[in-house]
């Protein structure tokens, strides 16, 4: 398992490191934002582990960058966040600028949104964290129980957010969601979804994935501020 891997390569391979200071966004928030900068498409998020409040230390996620064979670990700390990227080469690690650079200037937007934006891009970045679960689980070919538990999160959380349901082709996607969510809950519950529909909804689900961080990058233009200030009264928590 590639969680497993990662364990034994954390203590052999190079890596680099960067640190991000919350200033004044909540830990929670700041390791949403710190996901989304360290994701990519074909990135495969192979654990995360959230705490339930929104200034609790030790929110976690790992990524595995099957093009660069890397792997990426996200740490909520104190007083900061860490993003150390692993890899075998330290010729890849250059990489992780790039990913610094970006949250970076994630940030500095973000501060510059209204808090209603920001609620919404931190929920979007939710759903993201959903959707990745969701691949992960068909590529380990995870019993169709969670497999159907896993899209029923993504169209759960997604139908909630008004910066999602207002997104161009979001009626598409939510038509794909439903249709995924349907094949899985017809197979058999106690094995391990089909192999073919593991392949099938692996491909559908990147290609939402990529559909949906293009809507987060686009949020923090500020675009969105006067459409979500015409639905804020049907926004809750």
């Amino acid at each position: 398992m590639l969680l497993d891997r990662f364990q034994k390569i954390k203590v052999e391979w190079t890596n680099k490191s960067i640190q991000i200071q919350y200033g004044s966004i909540s830990k929670k928030s700041l390791f949403e934002l710190s996901y989304h900068a360290a994701n990519d498409v074909p990135t495969r998020n192979i654990y995360v582990h959230m705490k339930p409040g929104d200034d609790e230390v030790g929110n976690e996620g790992i990524f595995y960058l099957p093009v660069e064979k890397a792997f990426i670990h996200i740490i909520g700390n104190e007083d900061h966040v860490v993003i150390t990227l692993y890899a075998e080469e330290e010729s890849k690690l250059s990489s992780i600028q790039e990913i610094e650079q970006k949250l970076r200037k994630m940030i500095n937007d973000f501060n510059t949104r209204s808090p209603i934006l920001q609620d919404q891009i931190t929920k979007t970045i939710l759903v993201e964290r959903k959707i990745d679960k969701v691949i992960h689980l068909a590529m380990d070919k995870d019993l169709a129980r969670n497999v159907y538990g896993g899209i029923g999160e993504v169209r759960e959380r997604g139908a909630l957010i008004p910066l999602i349901r207002s997104a161009e082709k979001s009626d598409v996607v939510e038509l794909a969601v439903m249709k995924w969510m349907n094949i899985a809950f017809n197979e058999n519950q106690d094995a391990p979804i089909a192999i073919e529909k593991a392949k099938g909804l692996t491909k559908n689900f990147i290609q939402i994935k990529d559909w949906l961080m293009k809507r987060i990058d686009k949020s923090f233009t500020g675009a969105e501020e006067e459409l979500l200030k015409d639905k804020s009264e049907f926004i809750k928590d």
